[in-house]
């Protein structure tokens, strides 16, 4: 049998080192020769992880397999002897952790929720460099094109076996992330457009910060892409959030016992009517005249600026706050 440790990525993701979910950081081979009892080429798709490895390779050594049954891991014996050269159990759903995130995985689809992020499902069959997060499709029919991978709807029950099995596998194992006192369980109505914004200097939303640029949110371009820094999402939410290892949603906010939850900003942004975000404001769009003296001002200030010490006052952001 031959394995080995897990990969680093290298610059993959914009990162480096080791400690995240992605295949290219956390997998590793298994690769066994057998003669006479695996069948040379046999390919196995079904998800497995390290605790596994014990007790699959006692019971090909006929170990009895009460003798290790105080073990966590999945005996794959079997699915390793059967015939068949290729076998995939897409209901087989291992777990993994770093000590901010906790992950689900099948033999198709990877659940993320991290302390920092909101939750991510990556569709490994259908775009494996894991770079297209296909929560947003969750209970809806249709697919998203990114721009190298067409990538279908989730079934809901697939998502479903996923996100119940990770909460009862953080509670059980004692997951890290689990002593944070609030995590995206489930993927919030509004949320920043992470990424540099198109329509803007390739600027992004975080820069709506700075009392400069305020005034760019009376334009509906910059309301839809940045809503939580624009103030205008004025809605619950209507998934679940991990308060205290608990599943709450909104309403459950609601009652008196919970309401003082809302003193946590992450809170008030996932329930903005039910914590009465005073942040939360109804902001109109102007004329084309005036988002007009808008860009003249802005291009003028820019100018000015440039004669300083320097024209740029801080890094790009790209992850969710």
């Amino acid at each position: 049998m031959f394995s080995s440790d897990h990969g680093d990525l290298l610059g993959e993701h914009a990162k480096f080192d080791k400690g995240r979910p992605y295949k290219t950081s956390a997998g590793v081979p298994f690769i066994i020769r057998y003669p006479n009892k695996i069948a040379p080429g046999k390919v196995i798709e079904t998800a497995y992880s390290g605790v596994d490895f014990a007790p699959t390779l006692l019971s090909l050594m006929g170990v009895n397999e009460e003798d290790f049954d105080f073990m966590h891991g999945i005996n794959g014996a079997a699915e390793i002897l059967s015939t068949s050269s290729i076998t995939n159990n897409r209901d087989q759903i291992r777990y993994m952790h770093g000590f901010q995130w906790a992950a689900a995985m099948n033999s198709q689809y990877m659940l993320v929720l991290a302390k920092a992020s909101v939750p991510w499902l990556f569709d490994r069959e259908n775009d494996p460099d894991e770079s297209v997060n296909v929560i947003p499709l969750a209970n809806k029919n249709g697919t998203r094109n990114s721009n190298y991978y067409t990538i279908p709807a989730v079934e809901d029950e697939i998502l479903d076996n996923l996100y119940d099995g990770l909460y009862h596998a953080m509670i059980d194992y004692k997951f890290p992330i689990m002593e944070n006192s609030f995590i995206h369980y489930d993927y919030p109505d509004c949320m920043d457009n992470p990424d540099q914004l198109r329509f803007w200097k390739k600027m992004t939303c975080v820069k709506l910060s700075q009392r400069r640029f305020k005034h760019k949110c009376h334009q509906r371009n910059f309301q839809e892409a940045c809503p939580l820094k624009c103030g205008t999402c004025c809605k619950d939410s209507k998934g679940l959030m991990l308060i205290k290892k608990k599943r709450l949603s909104c309403e459950d906010i609601k009652k008196r016992s919970r309401i003082r939850y809302c003193e946590d900003k992450k809170v008030q942004r996932f329930c903005p009517s039910t914590c009465k975000n005073t942040q939360c404001a109804v902001i109109g769009t102007k004329t084309s005249e005036d988002i007009n003296r808008d860009i003249f001002f802005e291009e003028s200030h820019h100018v000015i600026k440039q004669s300083g010490p320097s024209s740029y006052d801080g890094p790009l952001y790209y992850g969710y706050e």
